[in-house]
């Protein structure tokens, strides 16, 4: 993974009785696949399940893969076939296996040995298992068959073609058995509480950990015997503040344990601290298998018109990013694809983001450890999709997956349920409130919301309304073709029919060439519209779209595989355009406003927290002064910037400038650059 993995510290911390096979074991099966097109659909009627691929047949690939940026099948719809010979040691005999698909695109069926272990339909993006135990044969060599299918369908979510991004079949993520003593854990679930305390101090908080067993491995009424350890994993020491043993007694497959801090660590954007916990299972004594879940204090919620985040009200300003846009490996990208990304997002000061569909663990991660606040989605997307039975019974099964499995990072804070629906129609307005329940039940200890682009509409009925917070795609002069002068009045009109509610801006930004300009109207919109939404106090957000210019198969631009919307800061390539700093300078939460002279004769810089866009109290930046002939800010001076609330002005001394000028630069307490501008000295 790309985080500091905390297994060694833990472990050592543990018994030193615990013996290797009681550890659980993972195989990830990334080499050695052989790949086969199935444009005729013969597969299932030649037995390819049964006998595996036709010697000759298909070619040696890697997975995570996709046959959509691959010559020749880039526009390619239909069923892929994935086969991977393994072999399973003798000492897994009587153990638990399951096999793990993070994402296969976006329907599967799954055969070990001839044998089917399962089929994971109209849902490409979330994790499943399948448990293969009794078709696997340990100490041998085994089969693993995989049929991926990409047809555009009415019964998978994104539904038919009504969704913006590609739509790259295969198995895009990574691939694993995992091998477990008995009773096995399934997943751990962390809620953490927040009794008292503050950004600024530290709290008392609780922790309900939840373990849930693989089925039928413990009987409900039995007592299981459980090792916690909890321990910050965010400071070079990694302390252990909980060590205890318990024996909760199952209930429905599950145990639930509680324990009570003294003094805990709040995450923020500024300040992502991290815990993990470390569950282990025991039987008569021995460890049996074990699991470790990050976690993070936070709290979000709503209080009128603000979103309040660890009690304080906030204004968030971000971008979003649309994964699967790297060239060559489309969405079958690596960590290391991701994180760059990644970067150029946390780059342009974004502490905000949404995903239109469901992601990686692995990127939430990263998320979690740098401070970024997700919305993450089902993929309800476009005015096309009906929400009728069989889509709703899939969105119900794509939200108990996605929030089941991504329920523990700090970095979500939002469920979308759908994107741009025809959300005043009375029957999506019911059918988005059924969603919003369900997920409510899931998890409510965060907002659920529907992102809408009609509710500027007159009326006051949109689907929308049904969530916490609202949001809004404002395309009002592009997309919508009006005056940009209306925006403010349409805002407006929107906080009148909703005045409890925030309202968040969860689109913003030009398309070209479908929308005229180039990166230079880019710019100037971005600057109008930025300062319009701000001076609403309604507005409590604001996400521009897009970070990238991002692959689709419904794009203006390009072909094939690089058939694109050019809709980024970013080009297809991730090279920033001009438009980029004017993002990253309006994304910033504290403006540098000059250099002066102070009443002692001494030279200044003036800073301000920011009120507008974005707005929260800052804690832990430090300013360098520096020599901007040298072009780097190392072997400057710094200072540390005390805490500013919004709109606290502060003046900090410099000691001199460099030939007549000076480059100042704020530093997030991370080490990311923010905002860095030069000055000539007034002298």
């Amino acid at each position: 993974m790309w985080y500091r993995t905390i297994f060694g510290l833990l472990i050592a911390s543990w018994l030193m009785a615990t013996t290797a096979d009681a550890q659980r074991e993972t195989i990830v099966l990334s080499d050695g696949w052989r790949f086969a097109l199935d444009s005729q659909s013969v597969g299932i009627v030649h037995h390819w399940p049964e006998q595996g691929l036709p010697a000759g047949l298909g070619r040696g690939v890697s997975v995570p893969h996709t046959w959509n940026v691959d010559p020749g099948s880039e526009d390619f719809s239909g069923a892929g076939w994935y086969e991977k010979l393994v072999s399973i040691p003798a000492s897994w005999k009587g153990r638990s296996v399951r096999i793990q698909f993070d994402a296969v695109y976006h329907s599967a069926i799954v055969w070990v040995n001839g044998r089917k272990a399962g089929e994971h339909l109209g849902a490409g993006y979330t994790r499943f298992t399948f448990d293969v135990t009794d078709l696997l044969r340990p100490g041998e060599t085994n089969r693993i068959l995989v049929r991926a299918d990409n047809s555009y369908s009415r019964q998978s979510i994104p539904f038919l073609r009504s969704f913006d991004w590609p739509k790259d079949g295969g198995i895009i993520r990574p691939v694993s058995l995992i091998a477990t003593s008995r009773p096995g854990i399934e997943g751990v679930r962390v809620r953490p509480r927040i009794m008292s305390g503050s950004a600024e101090n530290p709290g008392t908080g609780s922790v309900e950990i939840e373990v849930r067993f693989l089925p039928g491995e413990i009987a409900d009424g039995e007592a299981a015997a459980i090792a916690l350890i909890l321990q910050e994993d965010t400071e070079p020491d990694s302390k252990i503040v909980l060590k205890r043993e318990y024996s909760p007694t199952v209930e429905d497959g599950r145990a639930r344990i509680e324990c009570q801090l003294d003094s805990v660590r709040l995450w923020h954007p500024d300040s992502p601290f991290i815990y993990a916990a470390a569950v282990e299972v025991r039987k008569n004594g021995t460890p049996v298998d074990r699991m470790i879940a990050p976690f993070g204090f936070r709290e979000i919620r709503v209080a009128g018109n603000r979103i309040l985040l660890n009690g304080e009200p906030v204004r968030l300003m971000g971008v979003e990013w649309m994964p699967g846009s790297t060239v060559g490996r489309g969405m079958a990208e690596s960590y290391e694809d991701l994180r760059g990304m990644l970067r150029k997002l946390r780059s342009m000061n974004a502490v905000f983001t949404r995903f239109h569909w469901q992601q990686d663990d692995a990127l939430f991660d990263w998320c979690d450890r740098h401070g970024v606040l997700v919305q993450e989605e089902v993929p309800f997307w476009g005015p096309g999709t009906p929400l009728n039975d069989t889509l709703m019974a899939i969105g119900r099964m794509h939200l108990t997956e996605m929030i089941r499995d991504h329920y523990n990072h700090p970095s979500i804070v939002m469920w979308g349920v759908g994107n741009e629906l025809a959300s005043r129609e009375k029957a999506v307005i019911d059918s988005v409130g059924v969603l919003y329940r369900f997920a409510k039940r899931l998890d409510d200890t965060r907002l659920v919301n529907y992102v809408s682009n009609q509710l500027a509409w007159a009326g006051g009925m949109d689907a929308s309304g049904a969530g916490d917070v609202l949001m809004f795609n404002e395309y009002q002069d592009t997309w919508f073709l009006d005056d940009p002068a209306r925006i403010g009045a349409l805002v407006d009109s929107i906080s009148r029919d909703y005045p409890e509610k925030p309202l968040v801006i969860s689109e913003y930004g030009l398309c070209e060439p479908a929308n005229q300009g180039g990166d230079e109207r880019r710019a100037r919109d971005l600057i109008y519209h930025t300062a319009v939404l701000e001076s609403k106090p309604a507005v409590a957000g604001a996400i521009y779209f897009c970070l990238n210019d991002y692959r689709t198969h419904m794009g203006e631009e390009g072909s094939g595989a690089l058939r694109q919307r050019v809709h980024g800061v970013f080009d297809i390539s991730g090279n920033p355009k001009p438009s980029s700093e004017v993002l990253r300078q309006l994304s910033s939460p504290v403006e540098l406003l000059n250099v002066g002279w102070n009443t002692g004769h001494k030279l200044e810089v003036v800073l301000i927290a920011s009120q507008g866009l974005p707005s929260y109290s800052i804690r832990g930046y430090r300013l360098i002064w520096s020599d901007p002939a040298q072009g780097t800010i190392t072997g400057g001076t710094s200072v540390a910037i005390p805490p500013l609330r919004p709109g606290e002005k502060i003046h900090i001394p410099c000691d001199s400038s460099f030939n007549g000028k000076i480059r100042a630069t704020v530093i997030r307490p991370g080490g990311e650059i923010v905002l860095q501008r030069d000055f000539i000295a007034p002298y």
